[in-house]
């Protein structure tokens, strides 16, 4: 059996090499201890070209259309807890926002006692641009929950005096067709907060207001046919807004008890939604003609529903055990 001794020479390069890792580790620790006293505060503004409008590329934050945009982020933190903790301080407080030149925005402020309470208040919003060029002869506003077409074109689908139905439109007809940018916005605010009762004993509190607007596009049927043995015998459709006027708020509170063998959880979630309209009405283009018209509605205007308000409230009780 042979027994082989390497042997290894550190050079100078080597232990240079060596001692300047070591360096940017002790460097890397100084600036995360750093970051923990003295925290890094920034304000960013911005300026945002876009060269050529693009409908996809600004789908969800607003740079829809070629031209400049100003953007601005921030992110402030500060509190005696960072640079006299050593002393006993537990206090911290921040400000946060993204984006909040452009139309997917949020922002946040916080305040925490370590070890005691924190509490927070954010809000954020998203728009989203969906058909920025649809044409539509109906009169009302986008988010509305009416619509009106004008008096030449509420019989155009009658077979009877049109049989070309909605096409080979005349001059006077075309000009009543104007753009309607659809979109639907979501603005979100929110509020949580904690605060430890004892060692063994906290409270938590959840609040959401989700506040949505604008319209989504949706097809709207209304019978064009007359209603005889056989039922309707054709349909006339309608591509309309149909809107977004709606509010949730959820709110979730729960009392939370943790002993050395066990956890207890009582707690309340609620959620309530409103929707601001029970309908959305609507001029068909099938006109009041007797032929064109069901049996007993002579109406040109139809009813759509919309999403009905309702509630959820529940009660929970929750045991965990460990340690047996």
């Amino acid at each position: 059996m042979k027994n082989r001794h390497a042997k290894f020479k550190l050079s100078i390069l080597s232990i240079a090499v060596a001692s300047a890792v070591m360096s940017m580790y002790a460097y890397a620790d100084e600036e995360e201890a750093a970051a923990l006293k003295y925290p890094t505060s920034s304000v960013e503004v911005e300026e945002i070209y876009v060269s050529q409008g693009s409908q996809k590329f600004g789908e969800y934050n607003g740079l829809n259309k070629q031209g400049g945009y100003i953007n601005g982020n921030i992110n402030i933190r500060g509190g005696d807890g960072y640079k006299k903790n050593e002393e006993g301080d537990t206090t911290r407080w921040s400000v946060q926002g993204t984006n909040l030149g452009l139309t997917d925005r949020s922002a946040s402020v916080g305040y925490s006692d370590q070890g005691n309470w924190d509490a927070k208040v954010g809000f954020d919003q998203l728009q989203h641009n969906l058909a920025p060029g649809y044409q539509t002869p109906y009169t009302g506003q986008m988010g509305g929950n009416g619509f009106q077409l004008p008096a030449n074109l509420l019989n155009q689908v009658n077979t009877t005096t049109n049989p070309n139905g909605t096409r080979n439109l005349t001059p006077a007809q075309t000009a009543d067709f104007g753009n309607m940018a659809i979109s639907t916005t979501r603005e979100n605010t929110s509020f949580s907060g904690n605060k430890i009762i004892d060692k063994n004993l906290s409270l938590s509190v959840d609040f959401n207001h989700l506040n949505q607007s604008g319209a989504k596009l949706q097809g709207m049927a209304s019978a064009a046919g007359a209603v005889g043995a056989t039922g309707v015998t054709s349909e006339a459709v309608s591509i309309l807004p149909m809107p977004t006027n709606f509010q949730t708020d959820t709110v979730n509170v729960a009392l939370n008890w943790m002993g050395e063998k066990g956890r207890l959880t009582g707690s309340y979630f609620g959620s309530f939604f409103r929707d601001a309209y029970s309908g959305v009405t609507f001029n068909t283009f099938a006109g009041t003609s007797a032929t064109t018209a069901p049996t007993g509605n002579t109406s040109t205007t139809q009813t759509m529903s919309t999403a009905p308000s309702n509630q959820l409230q529940q009660l929970n009780l929750a045991r965990f055990n460990c340690c047996n």
